[in-house]
């Protein structure tokens, strides 16, 4: 049944990007961010999310989301109708029976969206799509005018991975919608119930999307741009694609009014001994990135959560709407942080922040000592800005103690660091718990 959110239409344009989202059977613990972060992106993308049930919150959709309703039959259907796919069932939990097939392989279809959607994404100068274990961050600051100029696909990947299930772009034109087709394998794709990953390239398949967008690019028939290192502007720091599997950090990621970064070494790997990325401490620790290395904390145009996916903390499906209270801070909050406890965001008093999908599994608000307190716990001993209170390069148990948020003989100073304790537990190590308790 139609809502009002389903019914919104949104305006197409040529200087616009239209980005499906498919997604069956609930919506991952972190959609409030995720949300945030498709409007923050409403001057260059519309997300169309395709789905059979909105994601649980109150409130008006940003103005660059659109809702649309499709049982899972519905979507067959119309695969059947207009590019030949012959499945009739889908399950919507994970698993496949003999005749039936699980959500992932709606994967496999994906490249065949420009022609299945074409009436969505009719007026659109290019489509594409995007998962729901993605954060954005600002895509205009890798996908700029002259690349969308010069180019029909666009990869966040490096040859020979031409192609990703996480983000791809297509020129919406005939000839580009149709690349799919021109794979050996696609009759196969589309009659096959087992999930091939033929978006990607690591499947069974000798002719997936990646191997087809390879040759007809060496063929001269398109023109492929990889996502590289660095982002070409206005930020030459941006980085295009990061994934949560190569951070030793317990802080993953931060997202600041649109933009996400996340902590790197000065070798420009990820590395557990710096916390450079500007949250969970507000201005103070804005300014320490600022007066630190300018590839210290790495901007990035989306990050891949292939590991939180799987964690108990937010990886588990929304259980429903969440207190209005905390939606509406949501809609307000400019700044939000992610841990492997959860995700923090800032509350309207000054220095409170509000941890959701914690191990309690609901909303829990810290005050100023407390997320000091946690600060402590998160980087091995900081001092109270996070970053080691005598200026050195933080984590591994270093940092000047005496700069803390809160003296350890305070008893409110004890009672904030035992409530933090039973956040930052299930985290920690047990040698390293023994070590946080001997503090």
């Amino acid at each position: 049944m139609s809502t009002p959110r389903a019914r919104r239409r949104l305006r197409p344009g040529a200087a616009r990007i239209a980005v499906l989202v498919a997604r069956w059977g609930g919506w991952p613990g972190w959609t409030p961010l995720y949300l945030r972060a498709l409007a923050a992106n409403r001057a260059l993308v519309d997300f169309h999310l395709i789905t059979d049930a909105p994601p649980p919150m109150a409130g008006e959709l940003p103005p660059n989301v659109a809702i649309h309703l499709w049982s899972v039959s519905r979507l067959l259907e119309r695969l059947r109708e207009t590019v030949g796919c012959t499945l009739t069932e889908l399950t919507t939990n994970g698993t496949a029976g003999r005749h039936r097939m699980s959500t992932a392989k709606v994967n496999d279809l994906k490249p065949a969206f420009g022609e299945a959607f074409a009436d969505i994404l009719q007026g659109y100068a290019w489509w594409g799509w995007l998962q729901e274990d993605v954060l954005l961050g600002s895509l205009a600051s890798c996908v700029t005018p002259r690349l969308l100029r010069e180019h029909d696909v666009i990869s966040p990947f490096q040859p020979p991975w031409n192609s990703s299930g996480v983000f791809m772009l297509f020129r919406n034109v005939p000839r580009v919608n149709r690349l799919w087709r021109a794979s050996t394998d696609a009759s196969r794709v589309i009659t096959d119930p087992s999930y091939l990953a033929f978006d990607e390239w690591w499947g069974p398949l000798a002719d997936d999307l990646s191997a087809v967008i390879g040759r007809e690019e060496r063929s001269g028939t398109i023109r492929v741009y990889h996502g590289s290192q660095r982002a070409p502007s206005p930020w030459p720091g941006t980085r295009w694609f990061g994934s949560d599997h190569e951070l030793d950090d317990p802080l993953l990621a931060c997202w600041n009014n649109g933009t996400v970064s996340y902590a790197l070494s000065s070798s420009g790997g990820v590395s557990s001994s710096y916390l450079h990325a500007p949250c969970l401490g507000g201005p103070q620790r804005a300014a320490a990135v600022a007066q630190r290395r300018s590839d210290a904390a790495a901007r990035v145009c989306m990050l891949h959560f292939t590991a939180l996916k799987k964690s108990t903390a937010l990886g588990r499906q929304m259980p429903g709407r969440l207190p209005i209270a905390v939606e509406r801070e949501l809609e307000l909050a400019s700044e939000m942080a992610l841990t492997r406890d959860g995700m923090w965001y800032p509350g309207q008093l000054p220095g409170w922040w509000t941890l959701v999908g914690g191990p309690h599994g609901r909303p829990q608000r810290f005050a100023p000592q407390e997320v000091g307190a946690y600060l402590q716990a998160l980087a091995g001993g900081v001092g109270s800005n996070g970053w080691g209170g005598s200026g050195g390069g933080g984590g591994g148990g270093g940092g000047d103690r005496s700069s803390a948020s809160c003296s350890s003989a305070s008893p409110s100073c004890r009672a904030a660091r035992a409530r933090a304790w039973k956040v930052r537990r299930p985290v920690l190590g047990r040698r390293q718990r023994r070590t946080r308790l001997r503090a």
